[in-house]
């Protein structure tokens, strides 16, 4: 049979090769709750990007200037700094590395305090990693604004605050 462009003026219960007169009537269920389209990022709310309260929205922007990612030795974490036993506790907040590419970034909820930041290695090649902390400050249009918190490169520690707890060793 020769296919035909003539529309059908009867629905079928199965895709044809011809068209329909009329589309067919939905058969999915309805709901009397209503549902909210997607908000725009400046319309956030909270104003924190959807972190927990007291804890403060930053972006880790993460980069390899060569472009074939870090070392695999090469690894950032940040933690929660406590002076009176110059240890991070109770752990790492975050661990990560740039395991490929140009650049990778992480949204990070970060808590108030003094936090510290460590970034290990680097290899022969330590001179391409490069890394920056900012604060995102959400409201304003169509864009996040921010402020740098702390920059590097491999083999460094600072120490930096959300709330101006401690005073900042990183580079800005």
């Amino acid at each position: 049979p020769a296919l035909s462009f003539i529309p059908s003026s009867t629905a079928t219960a199965r895709p044809t090769s011809q068209t329909s007169l009329s589309p067919s009537t939905s058969t999915l269920p309805t709901s009397s709750i209503p549902t909210f389209p997607p908000s725009y990022r400046y319309q956030n709310t909270l104003g924190n990007g959807g972190c927990p309260p007291s804890t403060t929205l930053h972006q880790l922007y993460l980069q390899d200037h060569w472009g074939d990612g870090w070392d695999a030795k090469t690894q950032l974490a940040i933690g929660i700094y406590n002076s009176s036993t110059q240890s991070t506790e109770p752990g790492w907040l975050y661990k990560g590395s740039l395991t490929q590419g140009f650049e990778s970034w992480e949204y990070l909820c970060l808590p108030p305090g003094c936090l510290q930041i460590l970034v290990s290695g680097g290899g022969q090649w330590s001179q391409e990693v490069r890394w920056t902390l900012i604060e995102i400050t959400l409201g304003m249009e169509e864009q996040e604004q921010g402020r740098v918190v702390a920059s590097g490169g491999a083999g460094e520690e600072c120490f930096f605050s959300v709330d101006d707890f401690c005073e900042s060793t990183c580079k800005i």
